[in-house]
């Protein structure tokens, strides 16, 4: 039993450095490796609709931002995430934070204007909530969420 111990205490040292290597190695891998490694499996649309589904909208957009920028697809999948982004953001929120939620409901949506400008949802979303704020004095989005708008015609 005696002559164990040493070979345990051994074992345990090189099992130790080992996960430290292994960690480092994790650590120092880039993140579009590790993006693709958490990516759920499936087509580029299913991996997308898993993340939306799951309100994982950044993860989306950091994935879908490794793939090839050209793409028609990347787009429509990018498109289609910020604008689930700003529903999201519209729907579930702390009321105290009410003016914060609707600027990025605008941010994202001015996103979605960005790849379509013919985008309808995403220009009836952005009426209803300046419509909103049309109706309470002194009231209004961010002046740079406004500055974002401008280029579509808000």
């Amino acid at each position: 039993m005696t002559r164990l111990i040493p070979f345990l205490a051994i074992l345990l040292l090189t099992q130790c450095q080992q996960g430290e290597k292994a960690a480092d190695s994790a650590s120092t891998m880039g993140s579009a490796e590790s993006i693709d490694m958490a990516a759920p499996s499936g087509t580029m649309e299913e991996k997308v609709d898993t993340w939306i589904e799951n309100n994982d909208y950044d993860t989306a957009l950091e994935w879908l931002g490794t793939q090839n920028g050209d793409n028609p697809d990347v787009k429509r999948q990018l498109e289609k995430v910020w604008l689930n982004y700003g529903y999201h953001s519209m729907n579930v929120f702390d009321p105290a934070e009410m003016r914060t939620q609707m600027n990025w409901a605008l941010t994202c949506f001015a996103e979605v204007l960005t790849l379509n400008e013919q985008n309808e949802a995403a220009r009836g979303q952005i009426d209803q909530i300046l419509g909103v704020y049309a109706t309470m004095p002194d009231r209004g989005p961010d002046p740079d969420v406004m500055d974002r708008l401008a280029p579509f015609g808000y």
